[in-house]
């Protein structure tokens, strides 16, 4: 079973750094599935030399459970049930990255419902819910609207603030619904690393599998560390065409 899953990894990985190589970007996906440009917020987050291109959560956000309870990302495990924000739940399979000690760029979305306010710190290529679709984390602006969690509903929160910082800690979980709730605003699992639909293809079988090998997945974290570190090298700025 280990080589099995050891194997599976190598094929997406490898499927992953041919296409880096190719050198194939899109900008984030329209509504209509075109992609189309948007502009870039101020102020702009780029990757630097010192910390990977990962994109991912720091090891501090807190993370709403299936229950409503909550749980540090730091201290997420496979198979631990999340809220999915929708009334319902999904358990985390896998982790694109899970790394205690780096320290990374991040952008912290700031926004409010009703007076309440909340803050979200994800990296500059990881995907949330935006105005009714997916958008790259770096193209979010002030005015744009968020879906966040509210007396246990999502509620249409409006972005007050857009702010570039550095944080410890790189965290992917992947559910197997593909989105998460991370200090109580709607993200998704996927990232600009890979398109969310080839993504969503590439990781079907680890979700097969995930039934019967929970704590075998876990190996799977240091391939793909691996593979983020290299994605760093060729500049990070990727996603592929849908």
């Amino acid at each position: 079973m280990t080589m099995m899953l050891l194997a599976l990894v190598r094929i997406a990985v490898s499927m992953t750094l041919v296409s880096v190589v190719l050198g194939q970007n899109t900008t984030s996906p329209s509504p209509s599935g075109t992609n189309t440009t948007s502009p870039s917020p101020s102020p702009t987050v780029k990757s630097d030399n010192s910390s990977s291109s990962s994109d991912c959560f720091p090891g501090d956000a807190v993370v709403v459970m299936a229950d409503g309870s909550l749980k540090g990302m730091s201290e997420l495990e496979i198979g631990d049930w999340v809220s999915d924000g929708r009334g319902g739940s999904s358990p985390v399979f896998l982790f694109g990255h899970r790394d205690a000690r780096r320290e990374g760029n991040f952008v912290q979305v700031e926004a409010a419902v009703d007076g309440v306010e909340y803050v979200m710190q994800l990296s500059p290529g990881h995907f949330l819910p935006v105005g009714g679709r997916l958008l790259a984390a770096r193209l979010v602006k002030v005015g744009d609207h968020v879906e966040l969690l509210k007396d246990g509903l999502l509620a249409n929160g409006v972005v007050t603030g857009i702010q570039a910082i550095r944080k410890v800690g790189l965290y992917n979980p992947h559910t197997l619904g593909g989105s998460i709730v991370v200090n109580g605003m709607m993200a998704s699992c996927y990232t600009e690393t890979v398109h969310p639909s080839l993504a969503h293809v590439l990781l079907t079988p680890f979700r097969l599998v995930y039934p019967v090998a929970r704590g075998g997945l876990g190996i799977l974290t240091g391939p793909f560390n691996w593979a983020g570190a290299q994605l760093h090298l060729r500049d990070g700025k990727l996603a592929f065409i849908s």
